[in-house]
């Protein structure tokens, strides 16, 4: 039997000091994307702990669980840096519009969840590497890096999770269907 109890949900890497954020209007817009849109921290949040509320098998619950945990820290992150260029982080579409739980993916087939988790953290790490050298400081840039590499372990962590209920398929048999 593969263990999967183990698994990472975050690098051990220290996260940097939200004190040391400054920016400008700028930063604010391009890391508001990340806080709050489609493809952002907010959506990843909601999606893995709805997985993590309706995934029958307990270990791959409770992995989910610490990933959605991995990921309000980069929203928190993401929040104080908002602030610090001066804005506010609302809650947006990323195109002005309020932000809605459509974004969220509520599938019950679990190897759909985490092909979509996949493609997900793919995209997020895409738009963090495109918005890294429009930044105006290396602190801001060097959260864009610390996030990265949660988003890369996670990537990792659903890829082994794919692996592990292909192997054993009774898994992904919903309890109530």
């Amino acid at each position: 039997m593969v263990d999967i109890k183990g698994l990472p949900f975050a690098s051990n890497e220290a996260y940097p000091d939200s004190q040391t954020f400054s920016g400008n209007s700028t930063d604010a817009k391009l890391l508001s994307k990340a806080f709050s849109s489609c493809g952002s921290e907010t959506t990843a949040i909601l999606q893995y702990v709805f997985q993590h509320y309706v995934i029958p098998d307990e270990d791959i619950s409770n992995i989910l669980g610490k990933i959605a945990r991995t990921e309000m820290i980069h929203h928190e992150l993401l929040g104080e840096a908002i602030v610090k260029c001066g804005e506010t982080p609302y809650y947006t579409n990323g195109f002005g519009g309020d932000y809605t739980t459509k974004c969220v993916y509520e599938s019950s087939n679990l190897t759909d969840m985490l092909l979509q988790n996949i493609n997900d953290e793919k995209a997020a790490i895409e738009y963090y590497e495109a918005i890294k050298p429009k930044l105006s400081n290396d602190n801001l840039k060097a959260m864009i890096d610390r996030i990265v590499l949660d988003e890369v372990i996670h990537i990792d962590t659903f890829t082994k999770l794919l692996e592990y209920i292909n192997y054993y398929k009774d898994i992904e048999k919903p309890e109530n269907t």
